[in-house]
């Protein structure tokens, strides 16, 4: 998202009692791209995960069941091509992210073609 990200991970929460009190931790990662894209993907995963669980929560029971399987048309990929959506959005900001193999076998996450 930038050559310059700043990453801030920790127990701490910037509040009075947390700066002062607690026996708090907190760390800052500066410029490294890749820590960056670790952390943004592990944060889109839980947010995927979880504005998918609060959509199932809301829907009724039988709509619910209608809900469970995947649709076996193109429908559900409309709305990341329509201007201004979400899904739309979203896409575009990742769409010059691509999976490199590493030495070890695993897959690496770049984001605009940054490297390891």
């Amino acid at each position: 998202l930038t050559d310059d990200p700043i990453v801030i991970s920790g127990s701490a929460n910037f509040s009075n009692a947390s700066t002062h009190d607690n026996d708090e931790n907190m760390l800052i990662i500066r410029g490294s791209t890749s820590v960056a894209d670790i952390f943004l993907c592990e944060f889109m995963r839980l947010f995927k995960h979880f504005e998918r669980r609060n959509e199932v929560n809301s829907l009724s029971d039988e709509d619910e069941v209608k809900d469970r399987f995947l649709k076996s048309d193109d429908s559900w990929a409309k709305p990341y091509f329509e201007d201004g959506t979400p899904e739309q959005k979203e896409r575009m900001l990742f769409r010059n992210t691509i999976l490199k193999k590493k030495d070890d076998g695993g897959l690496a996450l770049l984001l605009d073609n940054t490297t390891m």
